[in-house]
């Protein structure tokens, strides 16, 4: 099924609308909304700009935006009729989009016809015309026009052959895109002969609220096969197995409305943390392996090639990874579908260069959340207490609680030529290992100095030799 193609800051919204008997049921949408796109960052809100009356020499034309209900309508409801609706609306709340085009002296025989231009942002569910006949100036109800004559792209009038002849049509739905917009209505025939009195309804609408249900779970397990849960033991050196899930909780809809975009805008992030006291090893995490499964092939799995990453975590202190939803597969073009998940799975390797601890109290903590935004505005969903994870914690054992003897060295240092400001120094430094076993991994480190009252200068090692 197709979709439209998502622009880079998109995000969803979830509409919802009222149906009214008295008004033609709109033909299904489902290919043009297979979801909803909204392409902007900002307040869940729209603003509308509503053009005043203008009297043409032929026809009299009003268009404006309505909000609340409605099954029937007098003959000015263009102009006075309903509620108009405020400078913001909630995308999703039902409005009107209400035209009336009215015949002055200038009457014809001649058929009149209005081609109606509705942006695809606004999901029509209703609509109507309402036909009123003069002479008076206050034109009586004349029922409406059938179906086949009041459609969302045309309305066939008819020949508007007494003064004051008016039609009301009202275009009950909602938006579904953030944007700016324009209905645009044009008559023709009658006197007017041919196209000549567009009118205009501009719109504006924006968003900052992603009413659908995303969820993220984490666990952990000792193997890469099953037995995930929310704690486990790792005797060091040892392996810890991962695996995130988003899902979309949203319930599925006929329309798919309730699928949400996520790429580029989703976020995972993944913290590792070690407590302090009586924490008292360090811990080296290495994670490996990325890998993504999905619970359809509806759904497209993130990129995580470079998902590899390394830290070593003293007592207190954290490391964090980020996986952003950067799908290159057409699948669903970064759409994940109500009802659907998709799962990133990867490996820790767990070491430490710590010999020993004497508070057999050590553990690898960990949780992640997401976060939905295109950089420069970040969305809510629907339900904050499923956007991070609760603690996974990993008890790490394995070493001793007696540390070994700290093995002495004898470390000397003395200077086998006095330099000065133009001529090098010669420094000899001599370590001996007076034990009876052989000492590996060590390390040096010779530190310069130089008192308060000495000029700044620049000391370069060089001719090492051993």
């Amino acid at each position: 099924m197709s979709r439209p193609f998502p622009c880079p800051q998109i995000i969803f919204a979830m509409i919802r609308y009222e149906i009214h008997r008295t008004f033609s049921r709109a033909p299904s949408r489902k290919a043009q909304f297979r979801t909803t796109l909204i392409c902007a960052l900002k307040v869940c809100l729209f603003s509308v700009a509503i053009a005043l009356p203008v009297h043409a020499a032929v026809l009299n034309q009003n268009q404006r935006l309505v909000s609340g209900t409605q099954s029937n309508a007098a003959w000015d409801w263009d102009i006075t009729g309903g509620t108009a609706a405020p400078p913001q609306i909630p995308i999703g709340t039902v409005v009107h989009i209400a035209y009336g085009i009215q015949v002055g002296t200038l009457v014809n025989a001649n058929p009149v016809s209005v081609a109606v231009s509705i942006p695809p942002a606004f999901q029509v569910t209703n609509w109507a015309c309402f036909k009123f006949h003069g002479p008076s100036n206050t034109p009586g109800a004349a029922g409406t026009l059938t179906p086949i004559n009041c459609t969302q792209t045309n309305i066939l009038i008819g020949a508007m052959a007494t003064t004051n002849d008016k039609v009301v049509a009202i275009y009950e739905g909602y938006f579904t895109q953030a944007g700016n917009y324009a209905a645009t209505f044009t008559p023709s025939g009658g006197m007017l002969g041919g196209p000549g009195e567009q009118h205009t309804l501009t719109m504006d609408a924006q968003v900052d609220t992603l009413p659908v249900d995303l969820a993220i779970t984490k666990q952990v397990s000792l193997s890469n096969t099953g037995g995930f849960g929310s704690t486990a033991t790792v005797l060091l050196p040892g392996t810890a197995y991962y695996k995130i899930r988003v899902s979309n909780l949203s319930l599925p809809s006929a329309d798919h409305h309730t699928d949400v975009y996520l790429g580029p805008l989703l976020r995972i992030v993944d913290k590792f943390t070690t407590p302090g006291t009586p924490q008292d090893i360090l811990v080296n995490v290495a994670l490996s392996s990325f890998q993504c499964n999905r619970s359809s092939t509806l759904v497209d799995c993130p990129n995580l090639s470079n998902s590899s990453t390394s830290s070593q975590l003293y007592p207190a202190s954290s490391m964090t990874t980020t996986i952003d939803y950067q799908s290159g597969s057409s699948v669903s073009s970064g759409f994940l579908p109500a009802g659907e998940w998709y799962e990133i799975t990867f490996t820790a390797q767990l070491t430490t260069p710590s010999p020993c601890s004497p508070s057999q109290i050590n553990e690898l903590d960990n949780s992640a959340y997401f976060i939905y935004s295109n950089g420069s505005g970040t969305l809510n969903d629907v339900n904050l207490n499923n956007n991070t994870t609760p603690l996974i914690k990993v008890s790490l054992t394995g070493l001793p609680v007696i540390c070994p003897t700290t093995l002495a060295l004898t470390v000397t240092k003395t200077v086998l030529t006095v330099g000065n400001w133009n001529t090098p120094f010669t420094y000899q430094i001599t370590i001996t290992n007076p034990n009876s076993v052989p000492l590996s991994g060590l390390h040096l480190s010779d530190y310069v100095s130089s008192t308060a009252t000495t000029p700044a200068f620049l000391a370069t090692p060089s001719n090492v030799s051993c």
